[in-house]
């Protein structure tokens, strides 16, 4: 059994396990965004499949579905189009289409075992789990990340595939944007450590606030991180650092947007930031939202969101050795920076 499979088992046993009304109940509901407008909706039977992506925001377990715009996870099958045509998007091994001048959207894992019908229109998504067909590896995440993407665009919002801290004294959110692997895992659990908090080490959603305002809400999650972390050395080996361990308090549910930082590891020099473009930093974060891409009928109002966030305060965060071992100094170093925006 491998680590992403003991986490899953494990977190499904941490949130239910002890449920004494369980028995009685039939779906876990969790709301994505603060305001309630988009509802994960669970068969509880499937909550081991779904739970690896699911965030740790709060859970409900309910006898009945959510009115509203909702991904409803159910075990059976769909009823695959006939005139899927060309591919709008593929994410990890997760294909999808987006039918019907944009009004609905098909997506599939490789294994067919997992299927999703969107209609955009109503902001229903309903995915299937055929567990007869469920033996092979099936990519739920992905076919999720999808899915929420699809239809938090329709909203004129965005997840981002980022960390965010936020400034002690500012209250103001700093994105890490960049691909696996390149530190913004270990980057905000050290300004953690060094005092800051935090929204996500992994995913957030960017909407639009009051005039220029960008406000960014977090997906937690436990991190993922390299082992030798709290020691201060890099072992290449990531495992799990839980949420709960951190210091209380340390997680924030929004923040406005006050700059992008784009990480990378270059352990034999010292950790420095130097300013980019706007519209490098536009396009850095266009490569880490693809489901803008996907839905040309949006694109315009999720481009001028992410148009606003990238004009904001973007630069390139280059993480040494030095601050990988010395919290203080990373916060020195970002504070130096943040400190200096108007």
């Amino acid at each position: 059994m491998g680590p992403s499979k003991l986490r899953m088992e494990a977190r499904a046993s941490r949130s239910f396990a002890s449920r004494p009304d369980r028995k009685n109940l039939a779906y876990i509901n969790q709301s994505l965004v603060s305001d309630g407008s988009l509802v994960l909706s669970v068969d509880e039977r499937l909550h081991p499949y779904a739970s690896e992506w699911m965030p740790t925001l709060p859970q409900a377990l309910e006898s009945s579905r959510p009115i509203g715009q909702s991904i409803r996870i159910d075990t059976g099958s769909l009823q695959r189009p006939d005139d899927l045509g060309n591919p709008s998007l593929a994410l990890g091994r997760v294909t999808a289409w987006l039918r019907n001048s944009g009004l609905s959207a098909w997506l599939e894992d490789e294994t067919q075992a997992v299927t999703a019908s969107i209609d955009l229109d109503s902001g229903i998504a309903s995915i299937a789990i055929d567990l007869d067909h469920a033996s092979s590896p099936v990519d739920v995440t992905s076919l999720l990340t999808i899915t929420a993407g699809l239809l938090l665009v329709r909203t004129g919002r965005t997840p981002v595939h980022a960390g965010a801290v936020v400034h002690p004294v500012t209250g103001s959110a700093w994105l890490l944007v960049g691909d696996s692997h390149t530190g913004k895992s270990t980057t905000t659990a050290n300004l953690v450590r060094a005092g800051w908090s935090y929204l996500s080490d992994d995913y957030v959603v960017l909407s639009r606030g009051s005039s220029s305002e960008v406000i960014v809400e977090g997906w937690p999650d436990d991190f993922h991180i390299d082992e030798g972390w709290q020691q201060g050395r890099s072992t290449g080996v990531r495992g799990t650092l839980r949420e709960a361990d951190l210091r209380d308090g340390a997680r924030k549910e929004t923040a406005a947007l006050a700059g992008i930082l784009f990480p990378r590891v270059d352990a034999s020099l010292p950790t420095e930031i130097q300013p980019v473009a706007g519209v490098v930093g536009l396009e850095r974060i266009i490569r880490q939202s693809p489901w803008l891409i996907a839905d040309p009928s949006r694109a315009r109002d999720v481009l001028d969101l992410m148009r606003i966030a990238a004009s904001a305060n973007t630069a390139d965060i280059r993480l040494g050795a030095d601050t990988f071992a010395d919290p203080a100094l990373l916060d020195s170093v970002v504070r130096h920076y943040a400190d200096r925006i108007p």
